[in-house]
């Protein structure tokens, strides 16, 4: 079967699902009137109400049972989505400020990011690095220099010399104009004087000056470690760029749908807000038949049938919109087919 066969089969069922829909909430809305005579009539009014109930399931049909479920579990799926990239969209969004905050843009944001990903294959460490590197520079060439050394300095060192200290220690140092931290340990251990580097620093006038030093500097002593390591580890890159290809596409996802999530949320509180009163009064009528008090009986009754009434209201009139976010998301998963 083709997407377009299938997007027309979906499709027919859901004219038959908004039928159903429609009938269903004529019957609720009937049901929801007729249940204002009192509580003497409640019993009468939820027989109505299954009836109306089959009614309308006859009308829906399989394509309630086919589609609904389908609805049900992808919006469990889409909250969980939305839930589990949230963090990783969070720190995106952190990432892009800081690029942006700085004179860079967002691109330049994701291709740092990505590619200090693909060496590092750890997201945290990505962003926190691709941060001190936007406070470093705003070319992408040197973007892109500081990227090949970190590889190169990784392939050398791993994680006894932490990417992240390193170009905090570079950020500090091109600021300050004083050698400092990971970025010391960097020369030290390739052999380079802390003196005489701290001398040129000294030369040096400005922080861009300082940081073309470091980075010139480090990239000729770690270019062959990164070149060696581009080819023994190939496999390795690879990976790392499809895992990060794979979180930015599920962050996207779950950025599409967190606006869905959040009307579910707050369909949820409003209805919970609209029963409070008759819960309220209905616990006071409880208690007043405990105690022996006189009209309780009728206030445990009007309580009752305003958490119905309500709950019916409510539901009643959120079912278009229920309905077209369930049509909404099949839609785009078909189109995501």
């Amino acid at each position: 079967m083709t997407n377009e066969e299938l997007k027309v089969i979906i499709s027919a069922e859901i004219d038959d699902l908004k039928q159903g829909i429609q009938e269903a909430q004529s019957e609720i809305q009937g049901f929801s009137k007729k249940s204002e005579s009192g509580f003497g009539k409640f019993k009468k009014a939820i027989g109505t109400a299954g009836k109306a109930v089959g009614t309308a399931g006859k009308a829906i049909g399989t394509a309630v049972v086919g589609i609904t479920s389908a609805v049900v579990a992808g919006a469990a799926a889409i909250g969980n989505l939305s839930a589990s990239t949230e963090e990783y969209r969070t720190a995106q969004s952190k990432l892009t400020t800081a690029f942006e905050s700085a004179g860079s843009t967002a691109e330049q944001a994701t291709e740092t990011y990505n590619g200090l990903y693909r060496v590092l294959g750890d997201g945290d460490v990505a962003v926190e690095a691709a941060n001190h590197l936007a406070q470093l520079t705003q070319d992408q060439q040197s973007l892109s220099e500081w990227t090949d050394i970190c590889q190169g300095i990784y392939a050398t060192f791993g994680d006894s010399l932490p990417i992240e200290g390193l170009t905090e220690a570079a950020n500090e140092t091109a600021k300050t104009g004083q050698l400092t931290g990971s970025l010391a340990d960097a020369l030290n251990w390739a052999g380079i004087s802390e003196d005489e580097f701290q001398e040129k620093l000294d030369a040096c006038s400005t922080a861009q000056e300082r940081e073309q030093l470091i980075r010139e500097t480090l990239n000729g002593t770690y270019m062959e470690a990164s070149k060696t390591y581009e080819q023994n580890a190939k496999d390795i890159l690879k990976a790392n760029e499809a895992q990060a290809k794979l979180e930015a596409s599920l962050g996207a996802i779950g950025a599409a749908v967190t606006p869905i999530v959040t009307t579910f949320k707050s369909f949820g509180g409003t209805l919970l807000e609209s029963v409070v009163p008759g819960f309220e009064q209905a616990a006071e009528g409880l208690q007043g038949l405990m105690e022996g008090t006189e009209g309780a009986s009728e206030q445990l009754q009007e309580g009752l049938m305003s958490i119905i009434e309500n709950l019916l209201d409510a539901f009643t009139e959120a079912l278009p919109q229920i309905l077209e976010i369930g049509i909404q998301l099949i839609t785009s998963l078909i189109e995501g087919i």
